[in-house]
């Protein structure tokens, strides 16, 4: 919703007499800025100090277009990347009394890979960034009509927005183990072929979040009264700059 506040005739005179003592602005340069704010594209800035210059007649008006947003996206982590470790080796049973046990090594151990484990964490993150907002009070009257109350640019805050978002993270690597094993009568454990360890990287999992960002901000604009648009403020120091020129 875009709010205005119409310009008073104690105002509107200042203006005129601004308005003759300060050159025009050209016509191309005017055009220029309503086809950028007609378009969503930034106009070039106004410093406020020809303030005067555009005319302001009756029952032209203020103006204060809200902000344009645009969304985006940005990579998350869903879950951590991890790693996993592969073991390999070759183990058999033989009687007590078996030849083998002179070429091959007994073992009462085995060696077992214990993935890696995770868990769930939760975090806060902005999705909207927190910004200023500001608006025009309307003027109060007396009862015969004259201006009581001049309008007014009053800002307030607004906050930002926030998300909750959850991930894996690794809690415990992934390792090795070293366990006993259980022991059967009358035979006894070799190792036939020597155990290798192996790792293998296992890639962490992605997902987006969508936010937002002001792509422009508010600007100040000043229409006349058919409603065309006779400039634009980029920022509020301009728009005051302007306003402080007419007092």
């Amino acid at each position: 919703m875009r709010i205005f506040i119409k310009i008073t005739n104690s105002i509107i005179l200042t203006l005129l007499l601004l308005g003759c003592q300060q050159s025009d602005e050209s016509a191309d340069s005017l055009q220029d800025k309503i086809s950028a704010y007609q378009s969503q594209t930034p106009a070039f800035v106004h410093d406020g100090s020809t303030g005067g210059a555009y005319g302001i007649g009756v029952l032209w008006s203020l103006e204060i277009a809200p902000p344009i947003y645009e969304t985006y996206t940005e990579n998350s982590i869903v879950q951590e990347g991890s790693e996993e470790i592969i073991i390999s080796a070759k183990y058999k049973w033989v009687k007590e009394d078996s030849e083998v046990l002179e070429t091959y090594p007994k073992v009462e151990t085995k060696f077992v890979s214990i993935p890696a484990q995770f868990e769930t964490i939760t975090e806060v993150i902005e999705v909207k960034p927190a910004r200023i907002e500001y608006y025009l009070t309307d003027p109060t009257y007396n009862p015969d009509g004259t201006l009581k109350t001049a309008g007014t640019v009053k800002s307030r805050d607004i906050r930002a927005v926030k998300k909750r978002v959850s991930r894996r993270v690794v809690k415990t690597p992934a390792r090795i183990e070293e366990r006993p094993v259980a022991r059967r009568d009358g035979y006894i454990r070799i190792l036939k072929k020597p155990m290798t360890v192996q790792k293998r990287i296992i890639p962490g999992v992605f997902g987006t979040i969508t936010k937002s960002r002001v792509k422009y901000p508010q600007r100040f604009v000043i229409k006349r009264s058919d409603g065309e648009i006779a400039h634009i403020f980029d920022t509020v120091e301009d728009f005051t700059a302007f306003t402080d020129s007419l007092k």
